[in-house]
């Protein structure tokens, strides 16, 4: 525990100093971490093949790709999800300035899962990265069968007599990570969609959603917190500050503000 503090205690030193604040220090630090995973990427398919057996497509495509993917669209845009994003004003701010500007949250800990864990650290520690928190890393234990998530080679099969008992079937447990809804009965898709409530949806197969890099992959209550992918990674390790920058000039507008008011100036 005391290792751990110190551990905590130096990163948020790190924080504080500023260094990762500046834009030019984020985006060199995504590039090294595109490098890192070209360099290693031998590495990282053996260890992926020796611990899980997973090789072939999906090792390369989900694991490696993906990653890759991210850093790439991270890098494009960082500076433009960095930026004020300027909201809309009324007639008393009108000339004022008003944006919500995005700062890092501090130090943060990245908890990933062993299915995928090569791509489930690396992308929420890429939005980690482009936000400029400091960043700690671990994996978190597996989960109960029928409890919570599964993620092994089991498949429970619970049957129902209708469409309203599935609904109610979900709705009675917490919140899954992924819904998976198969049916040529759109209608019917989009009313278990509005029904439920879930991390994300895929109609007619699995997991795609989660492949979609303009898609926020994560849960929703105990499936998880936040979200990644892109911008939705920034976003998570985001604050989300509002920011309004009065013009004196137009201080006179105030006076609708203050005492002794009336309800004249208040229709004008």
């Amino acid at each position: 525990m005391e290792r751990m503090q110190q551990i905590v205690g130096r990163a948020r030193a790190a924080f504080n100093s500023g260094r990762s604040r500046p834009l030019e220090f984020r985006i060199q630090q995504l590039k090294a971490l595109e490098r890192m995973v070209q360099e290693k990427e031998k590495e990282i398919l053996a260890a992926l093949k020796a611990d899980l057996n997973k090789s072939g497509p999906d090792a390369y495509g989900h694991e490696i790709l993906g990653v890759l993917r991210e850093l790439v669209l991270a890098m494009e845009k960082l500076p433009s999800w960095a930026a004020p994003h300027p909201v809309k004003k009324d007639l008393l701010t009108m000339r004022d300035e008003a944006y919500i500007g995005y700062e890092p949250l501090g130090v943060v800990l990245v908890i990933g899962a062993w299915n995928y864990p090569f791509v489930l650290v690396m992308q929420p520690l890429i939005g980690a990265i482009a936000a400029a928190p400091t960043i700690l890393t671990d994996v978190s234990p597996e989960s109960k069968v029928m409890e919570e998530e599964i993620f092994g080679p089991v498949l429970p099969i619970v049957t129902v007599k209708s469409v309203e008992e599935a609904i109610e079937f979900i709705n009675l447990r917490e919140k899954p990570l992924a819904l998976y809804v198969f049916s040529n009965n759109k209608q019917l898709i989009r009313r278990v969609i509005s029904e439920t409530s879930s991390g994300g949806v895929t109609a007619n197969d699995v997991i795609m959603h989660s492949v979609l890099p303009d898609l926020p992959f994560g849960g929703v209550g105990h499936s998880g917190m936040g979200a990644y992918h892109g911008w939705y990674s920034f976003e998570t390790f985001s604050h989300r500050r509002a920011c309004l920058v009065k013009d004196l000039r137009l201080e006179v507008v105030n006076k609708l503000r203050y005492p002794p008011g009336s309800m004249e100036m208040m229709h004008l």
